[in-house]
């Protein structure tokens, strides 16, 4: 009620994630938020913006202010919010005379939300005895549902660098060990790493320079933006395990391509020949039913 007269906006969370005021206006509150016993922190804007186009002027100032100031690359950042799957509409007017649907709600987030959270993604839920609908954000980080093999990488690479010192400064049998065990150690770890993101990249990214750059990164972040996370099937099951949803889309095509036309009645010559003004001449005629 702080910022309008209506509060249009309430942040609500449960005592598993922490919480931070970081800007607050009438259309706009942005919180830092952190799950207690994780570091990873993101910055997340809820908007419920203005009909007026003057107003929401204040709106684009306010995430610009955000952006430069809090989440330039930094932090990973989302402003509610952006779908992924579910209706293609998510408000109404519920009325049975003339109705209308729009597309009002969305989601986005910047290149570092990206990266951090690679397979997150979007519901948008029917909105019960809401006029929106309900929208839910999943979060998965990449590095724990990798088996942390992102962190681990890092870790060992963070272990490697000191040994590697040590053995320059103190050139001892005894120190090259430590260093020789620790890069092949490092190499493992990286090479699992290479041959993840090759698998998930499915392109010849080889020939287009060094292991893990920008490229297959963002190659990742494509087909990850591309899978589906969630389907709806004709008996109004919701499937969400990857298993289901194969076996699903498999046995929609082959009943789409094996089904039989049942019912249907065939067009007769006649009834062309009545329709159609256009005749072919002999010749054309010939053409259409010779050998190819």
């Amino acid at each position: 009620m702080s910022h309008h007269r209506l509060g249009l906006i309430w942040v609500c969370s449960s005592d598993e994630v922490e919480v931070g005021p970081v800007l607050a206006s009438a259309q706009m509150i942005t919180c830092w938020l952190r799950f207690k016993g994780s570091e990873d922190m993101f910055i997340s804007s809820i908007v419920y913006a203005s009909n007026c186009m003057i107003e929401r002027r204040e709106l684009w100032r306010d995430m610009e202010t955000i952006s430069r100031l809090v989440a330039s690359g930094i932090n990973p950042w989302i402003i509610q919010g952006y779908f992924n799957s579910g209706p293609l509409f998510t408000w109404t007017n519920s009325r049975d005379n003339n109705p209308i649907s729009k597309k009002l709600d969305r989601f986005m987030g910047n290149n570092c939300w990206i990266s951090k959270f690679q397979q997150s993604h979007v519901l948008f839920e029917e909105g019960g005895v809401s006029d929106h609908a309900r929208m839910a954000t999943m979060l998965r980080s990449a590095g724990k549902a990798y088996g942390n093999l992102l962190t681990r990488e890092k870790q060992a690479y963070d272990n490697l660098c000191p040994k590697q010192a040590d053995a320059m400064l103190h050139p001892h049998t005894f120190t090259f060990e430590k260093a020789s065990d620790a890069w092949e150690h490092w190499h493992h770890i990286s090479g699992r790493e290479e041959q993840f993101f090759y698998q998930k990249s499915s392109v010849q990214w080889l020939d287009l320079g060094d292991r893990n750059t920008n490229f297959y990164h963002k190659t990742c972040q494509s087909r990850n933006s591309n899978t589906l996370r969630r389907l709806v099937t004709a008996d109004a099951r919701v499937l969400t395990a990857l298993v289901h949803i194969k076996k699903e889309v498999v046995s929609y095509y082959e009943n789409f391509l094996q089904a039989h036309d049942i019912g249907i009645d065939k067009l007769s010559q006649a009834y062309l020949e009545e329709v159609l003004d256009y005749r072919c001449c002999s010749v054309e005629a010939a053409s259409l039913v010779a050998s190819v």
